[in-house]
């Protein structure tokens, strides 16, 4: 399959790498954030964008948000311990590294009308270790979050990233 129908994400991306074979852990770590706003405009809409993003992610955490329907679902006859397919890409072997932190730009220097036009490209890389979003415009900023929360995955012990590096936009 073409590398951009083997990642589990919707709406699909228009380019897809081919994913690596590498993955990475994460953890909730109030000292360290998991977003971080590198530059351009709208700081206070990506700092609540972040904390929606945060609390969706680490949902098995005791965050408040519940987990979405979807994460939780087995199909039938399926055993409890099977792996899921979103983690299949990930294979047996545990993480190599702890991810750091998804660096946020946004090239427009204020924020831009939602309406028709509107440029909401992104552009997605990730590594092992941590990762850029970058974006035009404040609305491809939360359209690549978007991205970024369903590619981790909860493997039922770690928050996991897997077929890494890659590149989505």
């Amino acid at each position: 399959a073409p590398a951009a129908e083997a990642i589990s994400v919707w709406p699909r991306p228009q380019k897809v790498s081919e994913p690596g074979r590498e993955s990475a852990q994460f953890a909730r770590d109030p000292a360290a954030p998991l977003f971080v706003h590198a530059s351009g405009c709208c700081a206070e809409l990506l700092g609540e964008a972040f904390s929606r993003y945060a609390d969706r992610i680490f949902w098995a955490d005791g965050s408040s948000v519940p987990p979405l329907p979807h994460v939780l679902a087995r199909a039938p006859g399926v055993r409890d311990d099977s792996t899921p397919p979103e983690l299949s890409r990930c294979g047996s072997a545990p993480p190599r590294a702890r991810f750091g932190s998804l660096e946020v730009a946004v090239a427009s220097g204020t924020p831009t009308e939602l309406q028709l036009g509107v440029d909401e490209s992104y552009e997605l890389e990730l590594h092992a270790d941590g990762g850029w979003l970058r974006a035009q415009t404040e609305w491809g900023a939360l359209r690549g979050l978007e991205t970024f929360a369903q590619l981790t995955q909860w493997d039922g012990r770690l928050y996991m990233l897997c077929g890494l590096p890659l590149a989505l936009a």
